[in-house]
């Protein structure tokens, strides 16, 4: 899609995702990482430039991408361990969240 949209707009700033949104992770992303940056870095009661703030938040969700690309592994390695032993209601759970949030 952005090889796509890119030849269209004749332009290289763009990109796509390849599994589209996750919705629960977005939510959370937002508001238990984006939104407290926002709130420690808020520049209406906080001397901070725009690119110092954009930095900021910037490297914050480069943080949680990655803490969640370890959690991703995680669920990979011990997957079987958390199917065998967590039950499937229980599993179930974000699917439903999603469900709701759509």
């Amino acid at each position: 899609m952005a090889c796509k949209l890119a030849k269209k707009e004749d332009r290289t700033d763009v990109c796509a995702l390849p599994y589209g949104i996750n919705t629960p992770a977005g939510f959370l992303t937002v508001f238990m990482v984006m939104l407290p940056i926002l709130f420690d870095n808020n520049p209406a009661s906080v001397e901070i430039s725009p690119e110092d703030f954009a930095t900021r938040s910037f490297w914050g969700a480069c943080c949680a991408n990655f803490i969640g690309g370890i959690i991703e592994c995680l669920g990979m390695v011990f997957g079987q361990f958390f199917r065998k032993h967590i039950p499937r209601a229980a599993l179930f759970g974000p699917v439903c969240g999603v469900g709701f949030v759509d």
